[in-house]
């Protein structure tokens, strides 16, 4: 009989609760009783916690040779989840102010960051893109993904708060749609010589442009950026 609860309890995923953690149960009579429940009367780390959820808005991506670090801000806590070792592993941030995050995720595996992101700076940090998937990144207004050669594709059409764009070097995007991103200000595509499309028409708010080394792209229409 012991084997058997230690078996309960050992498989049990402890739960977080505003009065604790739940950490086992058994089964009595056909109802269930809560075993190991520990009180932290609430504390403020578990109020942070329970603020962001798996309905959040969030930001995916998968890597090519494994990201060390990312500089993020975010409006209100984050979780990053990630594949480390085989494992899955869930770390919980307080609202992030341009803090360079640290993220050991095992090569070719999908990082999910849960929370409204605002800023995604990446700068040859170790590692590089080989995906974005942004469609739920709807407070987005700072992305940098700087030097990411296996980036194929980038779906902005959802951060229509955008306004910088930095993706110098994402030598393999071929195309760059920015018609939904009527905030931009800044757009920095130098050194993306795969690309060959590039409409600007929409973008009327861009002030700075920088387009060097672009040399598949063999015209570029700036007649509506008048700002």
């Amino acid at each position: 009989m012991k084997l058997f609860l230690f078996i309960i309890f050992w498989m049990f995923v402890p739960t977080i609760t505003p009065d604790g953690i739940q950490i086992g149960e058994i089964l009595f009579n056909n109802q269930k009783i809560k075993i190991m429940k520990m009180k932290f009367n609430n504390p403020a780390w578990l109020q942070s916690a329970s603020n962001v959820s798996s309905e959040a808005p969030e930001t995916r991506f998968v890597l090519a040779n494994g990201i060390k670090k990312l500089g993020l801000s975010s409006n209100g806590s984050v979780i990053v989840e990630s594949v480390q070792g085989g494992e899955k592993v869930r770390e919980t941030y307080s609202a992030l102010d341009n803090t360079d995050v640290t993220i050991n995720a095992d090569n070719g595996t999908e990082v999910v960051i849960y929370g409204a992101i605002t800023v995604i700076n990446y700068e040859g940090k170790g590692g590089r893109f080989a995906s974005l998937d942004l469609s739920k990144s709807t407070a987005l207004t700072s992305l940098s993904c700087n030097g990411c050669t296996s980036l194929t594709y980038l779906d902005l059409s959802k951060s229509t708060a955008l306004t910088s764009l930095d993706c110098n070097g994402c030598t393999s995007l071929t195309s760059l749609d920015v018609s939904k991103n009527t905030a931009l200000t800044y757009l920095e595509c130098s050194g993306c010589w795969g690309l060959t499309y590039l409409d600007l028409s929409k973008s009327t708010a861009l002030t700075s442009l920088y387009c060097n080394g672009c040399t598949s792209l063999t015209s570029l229409d700036v007649s509506k950026n008048t700002a």
